[in-house]
């Protein structure tokens, strides 16, 4: 997230109740009030992506980015999903199965990545290793997530 307010792009991250986003679903609500954007765009990393989507298509958002992540739930705004080939967490049976809750979306394979890449919280049980480093991760996922907020 530093990397892409680092280009002039406000972010927000909320805190989640034991760390797990289920437990904040419609966080987003309470940051659209106090701030007054046009454009409003919503995104979480694994389970995070799926309370993001239920957030979306509650919320007035015109994106919406998944991060090894997918859609529970049919949406209406753009899309941008990133997962990385080395990933052993994210079900991609299911990944497959829920692109038909997407209407429009562009998919960002990371070749090399992994699931925990993503974040800073260290090794993940069932990941596979990454053939590269966290930090290139976070650096192609942000100018991804740029490029997409930017287009559109």
């Amino acid at each position: 997230m530093v990397n892409i307010s680092k280009k002039g792009i406000d972010t927000f991250i909320v805190k989640m109740p034991f760390n797990i986003a289920f437990f904040k679903i419609g966080a987003i609500k309470s940051i659209m009030k106090d701030y007054k954007y046009e454009n409003w765009y919503i995104g979480g990393h694994s389970l995070g992506g799926v309370v993001a989507t239920m957030d979306a298509k509650k919320s007035d958002v015109k994106g919406l980015i998944l991060l090894a992540s997918y859609a529970t739930t049919k949406v209406n705004c753009k899309v941008l999903s990133i997962y990385g080939s080395n990933d052993g967490v994210l079900n991609i049976d299911e990944y497959k199965k829920n692109k038909k809750n997407i209407i429009n979306y562009t998919e960002m394979l990371i070749e090399g990545g992994n699931h925990a890449n993503f974040g800073n919280y260290g090794n993940q049980k069932g990941d596979k290793e990454s053939t590269i480093s966290r930090q290139e991760q976070q650096d192609i996922t942000a100018l991804e997530i740029f490029k997409f907020v930017s287009a559109n």
